[in-house]
Parts: C-alpha cells; sequence; structure tokens
C-alpha cells in the first residue's frame, strides 16, 4: 500500500519538471479529458486520476486524494496548477504549475512528465 502511493507521488514530484506559469491567452479544457483515469502498475492499480471541466483529483490506490488543482489544455500541451496536496512525512512541498505534452484516444490517455510517460486507461 505504502509502496504504491510513493510511486505515485514520485511520478509527480521526482521527475525534477521546469515550473510554468499559469497563463490565459488560449487555454482551454479538453473535453476529452473529463472522467476517471486508472493508472496501473503489474495489473494492479496505483492511482487514479479524475478531470472534470478544468478541475483534477489524484487519488492513490486506496482512493485517497493525493493532489487536487486546475488544469487548462493548449493543442496538446496540459498544465496543471495544484491546489491542494496531502501532507507526507509532516513535510509539505510547494508545487508549481505543470505543463506536460499529453494524447488521448477516448479510452487511453498518455501523459509525459519530464522523462517519464504514464498511461492511464479510463475507468468504466
Amino acid at each position: 500500500m505504502f509502496r504504491k502511493s510513493i510511486i505515485l507521488i514520485i511520478a509527480l514530484l521526482a521527475v525534477g519538471l521546469p515550473a510554468v506559469q499559469a497563463q490565459g491567452g488560449g487555454r482551454s479544457t479538453d473535453p476529452a479529458l473529463n472522467g476517471t483515469w486508472v493508472i496501473e502498475e503489474g495489473g494492479e492499480k496505483i492511482g487514479e486520476w479524475t478531470f472534470t471541466n478544468g478541475k483534477f483529483v489524484i487519488r492513490d490506490e486506496d482512493d485517497e486524494d493525493v493532489f487536487r488543482g486546475t488544469y487548462t489544455t493548449n493543442g496538446r500541451n496540459l498544465t496543471m496548477v495544484f491546489a491542494w496536496q496531502r501532507v507526507f512525512f509532516g513535510k509539505e512541498e510547494t508545487l508549481q504549475p505543470q505543463q506536460c505534452p499529453y494524447y488521448t484516444n477516448g479510452y487511453i490517455l498518455t501523459i509525459t512528465f519530464g522523462e517519464e510517460t504514464f498511461t492511464l486507461t479510463r475507468k468504466r
């Protein structure tokens, strides 16, 4: 249980992404992202991402919220602005807005954070 949560956190925080400024100007939300997406490792759920019209929630394998925030899209770039995070080990990190390329075919969602590409499957 703990191992899986750490994998999800490392996936988001440890890749050393450069921060981006949250901006307007041509940004919107892609309705194809709306819904819940599951990320798995070795056939086991390690997290769940829910996108709803500009808001997101990332949950761990126990369905506990890990991150919440807002997002926009511009072309095939996703900008995530973190508004809340669960505190781990009594230490709270400040998360800067992150921009990453993404692609979805409606059933599979791929998001690239730095050098890592994650594949999520739409939850039915």
